[in-house]
């Protein structure tokens, strides 16, 4: 019998070792036979329910006009803001309805996918090189200003954006312009 070299023993820890930490990678984790074991009741839910029996497609039409009616360039609306007790005040006379702070132009990110195969995720700049947030409170509106230019307001409130002006417990909120209006 040959005597063991002590250099293949001290392998030995590193081989078993190694070959349990493979078998830990290969086993499922907790979060992947939750999401097996809801991916077959959704299966089996949907089977036994089915999808529901949409004919007229109206939500879907609705959405089509609003998208439409909302991509007139001169659309004439009103912005109101709304104190604490619910009341209306008029802000100013709007163009359009406005768009949440947090509205992006280009793709807020963008896939990288290196040689390894594995794909994920980085945030992507705008295009005026900032990165904007996934949320913000806040809102532009575009407002016809005493000149009767249009210029965007940014606004922090709980507003409401109307097509037409409401005429009840609207008040005019006091703006003051440094603007001076032009005869026309």
């Amino acid at each position: 019998m040959k005597p063991i070299d002590a250099g293949m023993l001290a392998l030995v820890p590193s081989l078993v070792m190694g070959a349990l930490m493979g078998a830990c990678e290969n086993a499922p984790t907790a979060d992947d036979v939750a999401a097996q074991k809801t991916e077959v009741s959704m299966q089996q839910a949907a089977a036994a329910v089915g999808m529901p029996a949409i004919k007229n497609f109206n939500e879907l039409r609705l959405a089509r006009t609003i998208y439409e009616m909302r991509d007139d360039a001169k659309l004439q609306t009103w912005s109101y803001l709304l104190d604490m007790q619910g009341k209306k005040h008029l802000l100013c006379k709007s163009l359009g309805y406005g768009l949440p702070y947090a509205t992006q132009y280009s793709n807020p990110q963008r896939v990288q996918h290196p040689y390894s195969g594995v794909y994920y995720t980085l945030p992507q700049a705008e295009p005026n090189g900032l990165f904007m947030p996934d949320n913000a409170e806040a809102s532009w509106i575009v407002c016809v200003s005493p000149t009767g230019e249009a210029k965007p307001v940014y606004v922090e409130e709980r507003m409401i954006v109307s097509p037409f002006p409401f005429e009840e417990e609207a008040e005019p909120m006091v703006v003051r312009s440094t603007e001076k209006p032009t005869s026309k």
